[in-house]
């Protein structure tokens, strides 16, 4: 047992903090571009292929973003590389607090019970709990008196300047709270602090003398600290004529439900199309922040509808917006409504698309 996780060791090793600082010089653009050809190549369905983007791109960050690891262990499932996959599997579980989601997705389906307790118990925590828990607090202190958001906005608003003080004064220290110190989220997508990031940029939307969040989140995502399309959603929120490039609403894709709705339209997913100078603009100003193209978002999104694969593409969470009308509009308005809501919308999915060849696993 201890000579199969040998190679394993070595691979976290070369993951962990310190070793990542001396080892390799970064190139957290360069990480990001290899990070985007690997998710196309998963939806080429070349497994393989990805894997050997993502251990190239992981050699050029401080440390990996929790979503890009676990598409390798999957990716590495499907190509059948399953050291690998146990490799990556291995920073996940030293990074999380909490690796249920990636438990839930592997365990059962592509390994048993026995082969991952083997892994639990190779743990070597690589973040720091105590300031792991200190931005856990952030998100409840935020969180506090949400459910009575108009009775406590004043205490709410209070609440949110005091937690960006406390990101501000800790990045000025450290660098931007990241997985570099806190590990992995349970998500693997949003740390619990970011929720402070998207409510002072809807408040700023209301009120620009509230800080602009741009220059932070640039800092955070030159530094590999913050995903790009997360960035991209909090200044989408700010709504800054600066950037009226990137908050048209041709970059969100939009779900609207409601419980008579027949499953057809439940499911279909909406865009504004955008003229072509707009979208020439917003792809100007998603590949300035290293983010992925409306064209190759549109196939990622494609690709997790048809085939139901559990990947995490952040272009397409991070842009995604369900909202259900059920209750405000009368069954007998419905179609007439929902007809009226997506005028001039292009329809991206529907149960009605064709579906994809799924090679078989």
């Amino acid at each position: 047992m201890k000579d199969y996780y040998l190679p394993q060791l070595i691979i976290i090793f070369l993951f962990s903090l310190s070793s990542c600082k001396q080892a390799v010089e970064t190139n957290v653009p360069r990480y990001y571009e290899l990070v985007k050809d690997a998710e196309m190549q998963i939806v080429d369905e070349k497994y393989k292929d990805a894997v050997n983007l993502y251990q190239e791109a992981f050699r050029l960050i401080e440390k990996p973003f929790g979503k890009d690891v676990f598409n390798a262990a999957l990716a590495s499932q499907y190509a059948g590389l399953i050291e690998s996959r146990n490799q990556f599997l291995q920073v996940i579980i030293n990074n999380s607090e909490n690796a249920e989601k990636t438990k839930s997705v592997f365990v059962s389906s592509y390994l048993d019970e026995k082969e991952w307790n083997s892994l639990i118990d190779q743990k070597v925590i690589d973040y720091d709990p105590v300031k792991r828990a200190e931005f856990e607090g952030i998100f409840i202190k935020d969180q506090l008196h949400r459910p009575h958001y108009d009775e406590f906005d004043s205490i709410i608003e209070v609440n949110e300047r005091s937690n960006l003080q406390q990101i501000i004064g800790y990045s000025k220290t450290y660098g931007f709270p990241s997985q570099v110190k806190l590990g992995y989220p349970a998500d693997l997508v949003s740390q619990g602090h970011h929720i402070v990031l998207l409510h002072v940029a809807r408040r700023r939307a209301e009120d620009k003398s509230v800080m602009n969040l741009k220059n932070m989140m640039r800092s955070a995502v030159e530094a590999g600290r913050l995903d790009p399309e997360a960035a991209l959603t909090y200044l989408y929120y700010q709504k800054d004529m600066s950037d009226s490039a990137y908050f048209l609403p041709l970059s969100q894709y939009w779900v609207y439900t409601h419980d008579s709705l027949p499953d057809n339209l439940k499911t279909k997913i909406m865009r504004d199309p955008g003229s072509p100078e707009e979208l020439e603009a917003h792809n100007a100003f998603r590949e300035k922040w290293y983010a992925t193209n409306l064209t190759a978002r549109k196939e990622k999104l494609l690709f997790l509808k048809n085939t139901k694969l559990p990947f995490i593409f952040s272009s397409i969470n991070h842009n995604m917006n369900t909202i259900d009308f059920s209750g405000l509009i009368k069954e007998e308005e419905l179609l007439e409504k929902y007809a009226s809501i997506t005028r001039g919308m292009e329809p991206i999915y529907s149960n009605n698309s064709m579906e994809m060849t799924i090679k078989k696993r």
